[in-house]
């Protein structure tokens, strides 16, 4: 779970400091979103800490990379069946979290 913090730190970090720099981090989004797909398919090994972590991770990409990160979200489509067990997870926190990350993904799809 640390790990998927420190991104979200680094991504809010990137966001405020303007597109410049954003143009930076674009290059990592596919090995993060790789990383995030091997966790997220790993469920035997998943608690919900990490499953929550990882879904806000999620939006947190698509909020600071905006419509950059769509053809990623599009080459790498494990995330649709991870944004659904999420939306249907019994932990309330998980849901919110992923209905979140699905509204803010939801709103650049259309746009890349």
């Amino acid at each position: 779970i640390g790990i998927f913090e420190a991104y979200t730190g680094i991504f809010q970090g990137f966001k405020k400091a303007g597109s410049r720099a954003l143009e930076t981090l674009v290059q990592y989004a596919e090995p993060l979103l790789s990383f995030l797909e091997s966790v997220c398919n790993d469920k035997e090994n998943r608690d919900d800490f990490v499953t929550r972590a990882a879904v806000g991770l999620l939006g947190d990409l698509a909020h600071t990379l905006g419509t950059a990160i769509v053809p990623l979200l599009r080459a790498k489509p494990f995330w649709h069946g991870f944004m659904n067990e999420c939306a249907y997870s019994e932990d309330e926190r998980i849901r919110n979290t992923a209905q979140w990350a699905g509204q803010v993904i939801g709103g650049l799809e259309g746009s890349g």
